[in-house]
């Protein structure tokens, strides 16, 4: 199994475009971790 991290070079580099989609809480959603510890007090997770 090969563990990338959202904070590694290569995801951040990937271009973001709106789509219209809606955005998913990616804490909720199968065996993604999301550490806790990152958290502000509403809620919402910095990535560095």
């Amino acid at each position: 199994m090969t563990v990338v991290l959202m904070s590694d070079p290569q995801v951040a580099a990937i271009p973001v475009r709106e789509c219209g989609e809606r955005l998913t809480d990616v804490r909720t959603q199968g065996d993604i971790r999301v550490d806790p510890r990152r958290q502000d007090p509403d809620g919402s997770t910095e990535v560095p």
